[in-house]
């Protein structure tokens, strides 16, 4: 089957892979570090990325970690991301 640039269904399905490996994530860092602080399904101050379907965040000393899978224009590729900023 060959799929179009723009198919919204397929987009739909790569979306709930994401958020998948995102509470995957979230677990794992859960069992580390406690529940997160902020969990969500869309754009979150505190994370440095547009386009945010699915995070998790933490406090953890002076910086605030995060798992984010984010998806900023359908010509891109959806990104799963790890990443600290400062508090």
């Amino acid at each position: 089957m060959t799929r179009r640039a723009h198919d919204d269904d397929r987009i739909e399905e790569l979306y709930v892979e994401f958020s998948a490996d995102v509470e995957t994530i979230q677990d794992a860092l859960t069992a580390e570090l406690g529940p997160p602080k902020h969990k969500g399904k869309s754009n979150h101050k505190f994370i440095p990325l547009n386009g945010v379907f699915r995070y998790a965040l933490w406090e953890v000393g002076d910086k605030h970690l995060f798992v984010a899978a984010h998806h900023e224009d359908r010509e891109i590729p959806i990104i799963l991301a790890l990443g600290t900023v400062e508090k």
